[in-house]
């Protein structure tokens, strides 16, 4: 069965790239080389070790940096995340 896919488009400037902003995360990437210059190089999908729950985290536009509000102020799980976009107008038919 396909799932229905929301669409996102920022209301400051249109882009529709969103991105999940996780302040209290912890981060770890494996290092796949490094250089003789100290330059890095990282495989593919680094490890997030955080809550889905945790205090903080928010929604934004990847391109602009818009925070998504509600009517209960930011954005801060995935539920209100697809309540807010299933508001908006160019998801009507989804």
């Amino acid at each position: 069965m396909c799932k229905k896919v929301l669409k996102f488009e920022c209301p400051a400037c249109g882009e529709t790239q969103i991105e999940e902003v996780q302040p209290m995360a912890i981060v770890t990437s494996r290092i796949t080389r490094i250089t003789k210059d100290g330059d890095l190089d990282y495989a593919d999908n680094p490890t997030i070790l955080a809550d889905d729950d945790s205090p903080g985290i928010f929604f934004q536009c990847f391109s602009c940096g818009h925070i998504l509000k509600d009517s209960e102020g930011e954005i801060g799980d995935c539920c209100r995340l697809a309540e807010w976009l299933k508001k908006q107008p160019y998801n009507s038919k989804v």
